[in-house]
């Protein structure tokens, strides 16, 4: 987190609310496709692959559009420039 700078207004805001000085990081509003699938991609190979798939379960995966789209990209094969036009409802 040391790359991530610290936030005047973040830091004003929340110190005035709880009544003592605070210092908060400005951090990301959003997450590329690529930071979604740094995480969605190993928790699907660690734990729902073998402790569902694998045995032959149904899952259920409810997520936002990013990462159920990074997930169709590394499960179906999908190029990156084809998986952003992909309708995800």
């Amino acid at each position: 987190m040391d790359d991530v700078p610290y936030s005047v207004s973040e830091s004003l805001i929340r110190s005035i609310e709880g009544n003592r000085i605070q210092l908060h990081r400005k951090l990301p509003k959003s997450e590329s496709l690529y930071d979604c699938m740094s995480r969605t991609v190993p928790f699907y190979k660690e734990a729902i692959y073998p402790e569902a798939i694998a045995q032959g379960k149904r899952v259920l995966i409810s997520s936002s559009e990013n990462a159920i789209r990074g997930l169709l990209m590394h499960l179906c094969d999908i190029p990156e420039e084809e998986v952003t036009g992909l309708e995800i409802p």
